[in-house]
C-alpha cells in the first residue's frame, strides 16, 4: 500500500500508481479466491462459486491493466482508448464485486440455515439429538438397514429418579449430570 501511496503523492506518476496498484490488488483478489476454494473444500456451496469467479474476475481485470499499462506506458496511449480500458476496468471489476457480495451472502444464509437445522435435530444442552432429530436419523438408518437386508437394535437409556437429583441438587447440577450422561 505504499508503493501506490509513493506515486500519488511524493512522485506522482498515475501509471505507475495503476500498475503497482492492480498487480497488488489482482494478487490479493487471486489469493481471496484461494482460500475461499481451499476452506471450503469438499462442502458444496452454491455461493461460492460465484465468488471464487468474482475474485478471479477482479484479479484479472485488474492484472491485466496493469500488463496492458507496462506494455504501453500511459503517456503514450492514446486518451481515448485509456477512457475505454477504464471504462471497461470499472465495468468488469463492478459486476466482479456484485459476484463477490452475492456469493458471500449466500454463504452466510448456508450457515445459518445449517445451524438452525441443527438446533432444530439437536438438544442444545448435550447435543444429542432431539426428538425430531431421532425421527430423521432412524427413518434413514431404517432404509439403509432394509435397502442392506440387515437388523436394527434400538437402546433407549432412562435416567431413574432425575427429579430428585434436580430437586436436591437444583437444575444445574441437574444440567452437568444430563451432559455427562450425553457424553
Amino acid at each position: 500500500l505504499l508503493l501506490p501511496a509513493w506515486f500519488a503523492w511524493v512522485q506522482p506518476d498515475k501509471g505507475a500508481r495503476l500498475i503497482v496498484s492492480g498487480l497488488y490488488l489482482g494478487a490479493l483478489s487471486f489469493w481471496s479466491a484461494a482460500i475461499l476454494v481451499r476452506r471450503l473444500q469438499g462442502s458444496s456451496r452454491s455461493g461460492v462459486a460465484a465468488s471464487v469467479a468474482g475474485f478471479v474476475m477482479l484479479g484479472l481485470v485488474l492484472s491485466l491493466r496493469a500488463v496492458y499499462l507496462l506494455l504501453e506506458p500511459v503517456a503514450r496511449v492514446d486518451p481515448e482508448r485509456i477512457e475505454v480500458l477504464a471504462g471497461i476496468s470499472v465495468l468488469a471489476a463492478s459486476v466482479a464485486q456484485v459476484m463477490i457480495a452475492f456469493g458471500l451472502i449466500l454463504l452466510v444464509l448456508h450457515r445459518h440455515a445449517d445451524r438452525l437445522n441443527r438446533l432444530r435435530l439437536q438438544d442444545s444442552l448435550t447435543g444429542t439429538l432431539n426428538r425430531a432429530g431421532m425421527d430423521a436419523l432412524g427413518r434413514r438408518v431404517l432404509a439403509r438397514a432394509a435397502a442392506a437386508r440387515r437388523p436394527v437394535a434400538l437402546v433407549i437409556v432412562d435416567a431413574d429418579l432425575f427429579k430428585a437429583i434436580n430437586d436436591r441438587h437444583g437444575h444445574p447440577a441437574g444440567d452437568q449430570v444430563l451432559v455427562h450422561l450425553a457424553g
